[in-house]
């Protein structure tokens, strides 16, 4: 989710620009915590992160690390791992549903901002059918 304004800006304008840097940030922090704090990659579960926050700037320069630089590599190549995958299952699904990317920029390019019901008016599909009827009426007795 965090990466998918930088990858409509790459598949709509065939670029990035920098207003995607924040969101870049998070989502390599994100990748990186699931590795050295939940242990949620092929190094297992182990803690791999500092307890001690260094409470200024430069503090990844100065954070103490309780493994090797070989870990660290490995740290380093798995969190790129999880970008790029996460990259890429963007791309897939912005291809996806292109003409619905291209109605929101349009929108955007107009109005400036979209509210959360306007975004989803235009992300409802009114075209699909439902696959299953049997199950979605017992699906709409459910939430009803």
């Amino acid at each position: 989710m965090l990466l998918g304004g930088y990858v409509a800006e790459e598949v709509k304008l065939g670029e990035v620009t920098t207003g995607a840097a924040s969101d870049l940030r998070q989502a390599t922090k994100l990748a990186k915590e699931l590795i050295t704090k939940y242990g949620m990659s092929e190094l297992g579960p182990v803690f791999l992160s500092s307890e001690d926050e260094w409470v200024f700037l430069g503090k990844e320069l100065h954070e103490g690390r309780a493994y090797s630089e070989e870990t660290a590599a490995k740290i380093d190549k798995l969190t790129r791992k999880y970008i790029d995958e996460a990259l890429e299952k963007a791309r897939r699904l912005l291809r996806k549903k292109k003409t619905k990317l291209d109605e929101v920029a349009k929108t955007l390019i107009e109005k400036e901002t979209l509210e959360r019901e306007e975004f989803e008016a235009i992300m409802k599909d009114s075209e699909t059918k439902p696959a299953d009827p049997e199950k979605d009426k017992k699906t709409s007795k459910l939430t009803k």
